[in-house]
């Protein structure tokens, strides 16, 4: 899945180029990009975290099919859209639809590119990523993809709009209109996302780093999943 703060950058793209919500409505789409996650932030299991993306998450997708293939159905939105389609023009509907769609993205294009990238250096027989093993492919990504999110948040820091991050700490969750959000999950979550920016605003900058996902490349996934998300929504009208 993509980070948190990617899923934020993302949604204020989509704001940027395509919307004029009012202050209230900017704020409630912008929790809804992120409310996904709020099992993960709170280091909830699995059943958990697959009923907020409404699929089954790559893990059990993965094992399923006996191999680290992506190209499978992981992390589908269409139960999602079957629930709440009528609702979509509720920006916190909205949002949620463009976390799930770019986390669909995420796993088709940019962990598949770096799995087959990168398979002979997991794996020494390995030629793409169809050759790893779930527990080989998974334990790799663990270890370098979330030390290259770290990096990526703080690059992140100049494209960060605090005001808008101390209002999402705002946001009554009593109006999260996604049942399968824990209310208090998405409070705590975005607790913590404004003290973690807070703190980014703080860091020292990095020069040259040296990530398995350049800074450019991220920043075009975030134009694009913008333009293909307000696209996607155009069309369901």
């Amino acid at each position: 899945m993509a980070a948190i703060l990617t899923h934020y950058l993302i949604g204020e793209k989509f704001i940027e180029k395509y919307k004029n919500f009012n202050e209230d409505d900017l704020i409630s789409f912008l929790v809804g990009t992120i409310a996904v996650d709020a099992p993960n932030s709170q280091g909830k299991g699995f059943e958990e975290r697959e009923k907020s993306h409404f699929g089954s998450s790559p893990r059990m997708a993965l094992l399923n099919h006996g191999n680290f293939d992506l190209e499978g159905d992981v992390l589908d939105y269409d139960s999602f859209l079957e629930k709440y389609g009528n609702q979509l023009d509720n920006p916190f509907v909205e949002g949620y639809l463009l976390h799930l769609y770019t986390d669909k993205k995420w796993f088709r294009e940019i962990i598949t590119e770096l799995l087959n990238t990168h398979a002979s250096t997991i794996k020494e027989t390995a030629k793409t990523a169809h050759d790893l093993s779930f527990k080989e492919a998974i334990a790799w990504y663990t270890k370098n993809l979330y030390s290259t999110y770290e990096i990526h948040d703080i690059l992140f820091t100049p494209f960060l709009n605090l005001q808008h991050i101390e209002k999402m700490s705002n946001y009554n969750v009593e109006n999260c209109p996604i049942e399968e959000i824990n209310k208090q999950d998405l409070k705590s979550m975005l607790e913590q996302l404004k003290i973690k920016c807070e703190n980014l605003k703080n860091s020292d900058p990095i020069e040259n780093p040296n990530i398995l996902i350049p800074l450019d490349t991220m920043l075009s996934f975030i134009d694009t999943c913008a333009m293909e998300v307000h696209q996607l929504y155009s069309n369901s009208k």
